[in-house]
């Protein structure tokens, strides 16, 4: 087990990364609306899906992977879509290699850190310990779906595939340690600036994981598009997969969030 992908559809190629304790199979209903006309190109992240430790689970070392990768397989110009930890693997890619990518969409992304409390705790060794210990056991079901739920607007939208999906990367030997140095690595995040190409950042209004004025500030520091999607959770690829599709495509009536939000001068 080590790098997974798939790759389907026909037509313009779109990069999808997923967050954390989820695999591609969170954009699935993407696909299925839009593989007729995009080829969609969905990796598992080090050790979340069917991926073992392919790169440390850190957004410049997931990057500097897929930018070999991308150009060992031809894929030049691409559309990138991210969501929630993987939008930092996405910009630190668009980082390394700008001109790889025609359009990024950003959904959910923590790209304004955490707060101090947070850091201070990730920091202590005992979440070393806590994470090797999770990682000797896996959580029923039950509690899974607990935890998942509360990231959907609507719980009732869960299906049982989308929760095995996320169970997988559960069920992963290094699951709880990868996340807890993705989780560090959000901590340490730092925002670039704008991009020399389209980027539409959209978030879900019920976003109980990441804040909605976090999407505000990250689509202010990066000039982009910004929509909030109402009735949408923090899952934001199976909830509204049409939304998603539009933004890809450019189709999405978005307004800068800097014209709602004016930056002081």
């Amino acid at each position: 087990m080590s790098f997974h992908y798939k790759d389907q559809g026909a037509g313009p190629p779109v990069l999808l990364l997923h967050g954390l304790m989820a695999s591609s199979q969170v954009f699935e209903p993407l696909v299925a609306l839009g593989a007729g006309k995009h080829r969609f190109v969905s990796v598992d992240l080090p050790h979340s899906g069917k991926s073992g430790a392919w790169a440390p689970m850190k957004p410049e070392a997931i990057a500097g992977y897929l930018d070999r990768w991308l150009t060992d397989h031809g894929l030049r110009e691409v559309t990138v879509v991210g969501h929630s930890f993987g939008g930092l693997a996405a910009m630190a890619l668009a980082v390394l290699n700008p001109k790889r990518f025609n359009r990024m969409v950003l959904c959910g992304t923590p790209a304004v850190g955490l707060p101090l409390q947070a850091k201070l705790i990730l920091e202590n060794p005992i979440a070393d310990y806590g994470a090797a210990m999770l990682a000797q056991r896996f959580l029923p079901r039950a509690y899974v779906k607990r935890y998942v739920s509360w990231l959907f607007a609507d719980p009732s939208k869960l299906s049982d595939a989308q929760l095995e999906g996320h169970e997988t990367t559960l069920k992963n030997s290094g699951c709880w340690p990868s996340m807890l140095e993705a989780t560090r690595s959000i901590v340490a995040w730092k925002s670039p600036p704008a991009f020399g190409f389209p980027v539409e950042v959209l978030w879900g209004e019920r976003d109980r994981l990441v804040p909605v004025v976090q999407g505000e500030q990250l689509a202010i520091s990066l000039d982009a598009g910004f929509t909030v999607l109402p009735n949408v959770g923090h899952c934001l690829p199976e909830e509204e997969p049409q939304a998603l599709l539009k933004a890809l495509r450019g189709e999405l009536k978005s307004r800068k969030a800097k014209d709602r939000y004016p930056l002081p001068r």
